[in-house]
């Protein structure tokens, strides 16, 4: 049977993580990261360290694909050398290249549809074809890694002592959380630093573009055999949440639709009479109106007349960002605010009972359409239509 040891840890807390350990172990666990024994005793007296931590959205929810790495500076060496500091430049993290990017972690190829190529960092192809990239990607970057489905990081044989840990997230390129132009658009960033509402733009200032965020800290970096004697290993813990630079991810739908009715003689009477042209295409009207709506607000209140641990979710009445135009048409945006999830401590998803950690994931809402009446001679009165229109019926006796 495989045994299996798990090093607990707190998430957002940075620290030294140290646990003493016997040697009948296969698999060591922290986060959702695992390394066997082979690898730990790959040499008994370390002198290097494992950092290891988790990139957040939210307060709770992992992000994936985000690029960490521990910066190594250009050597004295290598700065005589035309070609490789041309490549690697960088003596600091804000240097420059010749083409004015800076220190970045960023794929230079498109990674899909919604991705807009804005980084220096090589790819497999640029590796395999080219000597002198390799020799840069060994001896500069080989202290980078991905972030997984969790948002959780491992670096293995980081040199000892103060380090640099540089991270770099494209918001356009996270996954199933990949936000786009219309998202910053809507948070009031400026439709000028993006190509259209779907198209973000490239740039060799980084710092000048709204998809791209990045964390740098120094951390001190333990041996991971810390104490023979007491065969202790230490892992240094750091991990990163959008929300400290203002990044927050808010989900939500699209409710899109258009209203029309009929005018003149071909309405409902006053007597509930109907005409026979009544709903012909070229008789119909539509005009401007109203969207009402109401949610339950994600919060809960207990209900006093029921079980003691009975709650009841509260309805809130909410302002909407669009009205029914002249045409008939409606678009707007419906924000989830229910059922928040985060990423528990062993790499899961799971629903958060805070409603300030997480990312919402469903609402549940009712519509009330109604166009504006005509003000005409003869009084007519355009009905309000309720989405969904559910049938209510009443129990009990009739009389």
């Amino acid at each position: 049977m495989v045994q299996k040891h798990r090093i607990r840890t707190d998430i957002g807390k940075d620290k030294r993580v140290t646990v003493e350990i016997k040697q009948d172990f296969d698999v060591l666990e922290i986060l959702s990261l695992k390394f066997t024994q082979q690898d730990i005793y790959s040499s008994f007296c370390a002198d290097y360290g494992v950092v290891c931590g988790r990139i957040s959205v939210n307060g709770g929810l992992g992000v994936g694909n985000a690029r960490v790495s521990i910066f190594i500076p250009l050597s004295e060496v290598d700065s005589e050398d035309p070609v490789i500091s041309q490549l690697y430049p960088y003596t600091t993290s804000s240097d420059r290249n010749e083409d004015g990017y800076r220190y970045n972690l960023l794929p230079s190829r498109k990674q899909h549809t919604g991705h807009t190529p804005t980084g220096t960092f090589p790819d497999q192809t640029d590796i395999l074809s080219r000597e002198e990239i390799l020799e840069v990607y060994e001896k500069y970057y080989k202290y980078t890694v991905k972030t997984n489905d969790a948002g959780d990081f491992m670096i293995w044989g980081v040199p000892l002592g103060s380090q640099t840990i540089h991270v770099d997230v494209d918001l356009s390129d996270m996954g199933c959380q990949s936000l786009v132009p219309y998202d910053f658009v809507y948070e009031g960033v400026s439709p000028e630093k993006f190509e259209n509402g779907y198209t973000f733009k490239a740039s060799n200032n980084l710092d000048g573009l709204p998809q791209i965020v990045t964390f740098e800290k120094t951390i001190e970096v333990y041996p991971f055999w810390g104490n023979i004697d007491l065969c202790e290993i230490g892992i240094t813990r750091t991990d990163f949440d959008l929300k400290d630079l203002g990044i927050r991810i808010e989900p939500y739908s699209i409710m899109m639709g258009g209203s029309f009715t009929d005018s003149g003689k071909d309405s409902v009477r006053v007597r509930c009479n109907v005409d026979n042209q009544m709903g012909e295409k070229c008789s119909l009207t539509t005009g401007e109106g109203d969207i009402e709506a109401i949610r339950f607000s994600g919060k809960y209140e207990k209900n006093v007349d029921e079980s003691p641990n009975y709650y009841r979710p509260i309805l809130e009445a909410i302002q909407l960002d669009s009205q029914i135009d002249e045409d008939g048409n409606f678009f707007f945006r419906v924000p989830m605010v229910e059922r928040y999830i985060i990423t528990n401590e062993f790499g899961e998803q799971e629903v958060s009972k805070d409603t300030q950690r997480g990312v919402a994931t469903r609402g549940t809402y009712r519509f009330r359409v109604s166009l504006q009446n005509d003000n005409g001679q003869k009084k007519q009165y355009r009905g309000k239509y309720l989405i969904p229109q559910i049938k209510e019926h009443q129990l009990g006796s009739s009389s």
